[in-house]
């Protein structure tokens, strides 16, 4: 009898260490997983610089122009510096211009060789062309073309022109008289009866001790019967 109490007793104790085990384990799967704390990586610090202004490396310059009859004055000659009256004449002509009302006709007779028109620095011009020529051989008449202009370089000389019929063959050139200390330039071209722009390059040419600021050449072997223009617009550009 004592026997069976103690396998009883001892049953009942291995029942309850048994199910104390079980409880212990459900409990410890029901406890919530513990949380994590996610390891954030802190952004490096950006110090704030200040923007410092870039000056600018160039400026661009202002472009400049002037008008050719502020700076001289137009003479007629022909070849033999004879009188140039009954062969070359030069007009206003203020219907058909270009721009404004002020352009000018140029009218050219055969004259056996050839002629034209020369715009010298006012006060230049003497009553003949011979007498204007000696002149300027001799230094008496020149002007800066910079300074007047207030120029700091001066790029070149642009022009309109139209033929009356068209098909004309003339030159145009600064710098050509005899005498002018500036090696010249020239553009020769065959005039159509619209307005067209022409230029003459001028960079590099020294405009400080000017004489022959401007001039049409026309030869009779381009043109035998003669020949009918006109001009507009006659300026210097450049750059202050």
């Amino acid at each position: 009898m004592n026997r069976q109490k103690r396998w009883t007793a001892q049953r009942w104790g291995l029942c309850i260490r048994v199910c104390v085990l079980v409880l212990a384990v459900s409990l410890a799967g029901c406890r919530p997983a513990a949380t994590q704390t996610p390891t954030v990586t802190p952004a490096p610090t950006v110090m704030a610089t200040k923007e410092r202004a870039i000056p600018p490396t160039s400026l661009t310059p202002e472009m400049a122009s002037v008008r050719l009859e502020t700076l001289a004055t137009p003479v007629a000659w022909i070849a033999d510096l004879s009188d140039p009256k009954p062969f070359i004449s030069l007009e206003a002509s203020p219907a058909g211009c270009h721009t404004g009302s002020d352009c000018l006709r140029v009218t050219y007779r055969c004259s056996g060789e050839a002629g034209g028109i020369s715009w010298l620095p006012l006060g230049c011009a003497e009553s003949d062309m011979a007498a204007t020529v000696d002149r300027v051989k001799m230094g008496a008449c020149r002007i800066n073309v910079l300074e007047a202009g207030n120029f700091s370089a001066v790029d070149r000389l642009t022009f309109w022109a139209q033929g009356e019929q068209g098909g004309a063959g003339v030159e145009f050139r600064i710098g050509a008289l005899a005498g002018s200390p500036a090696l010249g330039r020239s553009v020769r071209v065959e005039l159509e009866p619209s307005w067209q722009q022409y230029e003459i390059d001028l960079k590099g040419m020294d405009l400080t001790q000017a004489v022959d600021l401007f001039d049409v050449f026309i030869a009779d072997v381009n043109n035998p019967q003669g020949v009918v223009f006109y001009l507009d617009d006659i300026q210097f550009e450049g750059v202050r």
